[in-house]
């Protein structure tokens, strides 16, 4: 049972999603395996009839406790991989309804409300989005995505000095993170701040030498920063 849940497609894969009963048949082993060995062990028990009839209550109460929790995981997953997919084509109304699920199923995982934070930018729901994010970051306060992802809508609602303080503590948990460099880079360009700007980038392209956006901002804050 198990090799066949761990061998059939993973719960991301667009049969999965789109069949229903084969999510559900990937879900079954981790509920009927540990209920069936149970099972065995009690029938082999020399108990009384009414210390059996208890036993069997308590098996049969986990055995749901523990199917409503694959559920719940289960749900959590499906959420988080649909939320993503319409993240990735654009669909922000599609993303707030999953990621909300998410968040709903799961509500202190960081990741949940931060996607969903992302969700509501894209929906021009900003004020509610920068809420997010402060608690997305109150969760995951060492996660440097949190912040780099905050900062950039702290940008969108124009507040840069908070922005700033975001990316400086993104860079302070993840010097290499090339994507905050990139994000400080440009905050700092349009505060006129040009020479921190090329400094920035600088440390971007020898993180990622390879990468056509980073060379070419590099090259025009550079001349700005030469005029």
């Amino acid at each position: 049972g198990m090799a066949m849940a761990y061998g059939l497609p993973h719960y991301d894969d667009p049969v999965v999603l789109g069949t229903p009963w084969l999510h559900a048949l990937k879900l079954l082993p981790f509920v009927a395996v540990p209920a069936w060995l149970v099972w065995l062990e009690l029938r082999e028990a020399r108990w009384r009839l009414a210390t059996r009839r208890v036993a069997v209550l308590a098996v049969v109460l986990l055995t749901a406790a523990t199917a409503g929790e694959v559920w719940r995981q289960s749900a959590v997953v499906d959420a988080w991989q649909r939320g993503e997919l319409a993240i990735a084509h654009g669909d922000g109304a599609s993303a707030l309804s999953w990621f909300g699920r998410f968040a709903r199923l799961d509500p202190w995982n960081a990741t949940a409300v931060r996607r969903r934070a992302i969700a509501l930018a894209m929906e021009g729901r900003l004020e509610e989005s920068l809420e997010g994010f402060a608690r997305a970051v109150a969760l995951a306060p060492d996660d440097p995505a949190v912040r780099d992802d905050y900062a950039r809508a702290l940008m969108m609602g124009g507040r840069p000095d908070e922005a700033a303080r975001q990316l400086e503590r993104a860079l302070a948990l993840a010097p290499a993170d090339v994507q905050a460099l990139y994000a400080f880079a440009g905050l700092r360009a349009s505060q006129g701040r040009r020479a921190d700007a090329v400094a920035l980038l600088e440390r971007a392209r020898e993180l990622a030498p390879d990468e056509p956006a980073i060379a070419e901002a590099l090259r025009q804050e550079a001349g700005s920063a030469r005029e």
